[in-house]
Parts: structure tokens; sequence; C-alpha cells
């Protein structure tokens, strides 16, 4: 059982870019006091956990058609001690901050290298990128019983 959830890297680089570029951004439905800064909220919304932008744009041209980036259904089984929040109070992922590495830079830099993965840890509660690693073909088949001799 994985214990992180997995989203598409290259989505969760446009929903980080939509929220840094966006006129506005939400506040956390719920929360009493919450800064509007660029971020990314994870939710549980149908028995699926989301990463989605809070960008708010004026512009009537704007259509949002997604939630945002999915977890991967073959990912999406975690730790069983998580449970994503639903939507009314979604987890908070601020894309900048004060001091330290910028959750946007590892976004974007990882998205140019190419990596595949975004990768949230809910024992830390932090967010990473990079590549699925696939195990050689030797080991990935069965072994093969030994030819009956002749």
């Amino acid at each position: 059982m994985p214990s992180r959830l997995y989203f598409d890297l290259a989505q969760v680089a446009k929903e980080a870019r939509q929220a840094l570029v966006a006129d506005g951004n939400e506040h956390r439905p719920l929360a009493a006091h919450n800064a509007c800064e660029p971020a990314l909220w994870l939710f549980r919304q149908i028995e699926t956990v989301w990463l989605r932008s809070n960008g708010t744009t004026r512009s009537t041209f704007e259509l949002r058609p997604t939630l945002g980036a999915q977890a991967q259904p073959r990912d999406a089984v975690t730790v069983p001690a998580f449970q994503a929040p639903p939507r009314e109070d979604p987890i908070l992922l601020p894309l900048l901050n004060d001091g330290g590495p910028q959750l946007a830079d590892l976004i974007f830099t990882g998205h140019a290298l190419r990596y595949e993965l975004a990768m949230y840890d809910p024992g830390t509660g932090t967010l990473g990128v990079g590549r699925r690693r696939l195990r050689p073909a030797r080991l990935r088949t069965t072994r093969q019983a030994p030819a009956a001799a002749r």
C-alpha cells in the first residue's frame, strides 16, 4: 500500500501557475483567518482526492472545467490513518512563503526536468516531485522454471 498520494506533475504545475497569475486567491471556506495567498488546496470529493488552485479570475472568458489534479487512481490508496478533508475545509499548501525553498519553484523545476509525479506525504504534510521508479524487466517477470533436461 503506498504511503503517499501521487498526482500528475504537469497538471499540478498548471494548477500552480493558475494560482500565481490569477486576479485573486480564494480563502479557505471554513477558515476564520486565512491569508489570500497563492496556494494549492488538497481535498476529497466523491471519494477522490484532488489538488486544486485557489486562484480566481474576474474574466468571463476564463472557465474552470475541472476540479484540478486528481490523485492517480492506481495510487489513490494511502496510509490507512489519513483521510483527506472535504472540499469545504481543504488542506492549504502555500506556493510562496517568507523564507526557505518555495513550493512553486520546486513544482516548476521538477516539471522542467520532466519529472512525472507530484507526491503528497500525509505524514509530514509536504508536497514533493519526482519520477516513478521502474523495476527492471528481469525483476518484473515471474521466474521461469528451468527447461526440462533433454
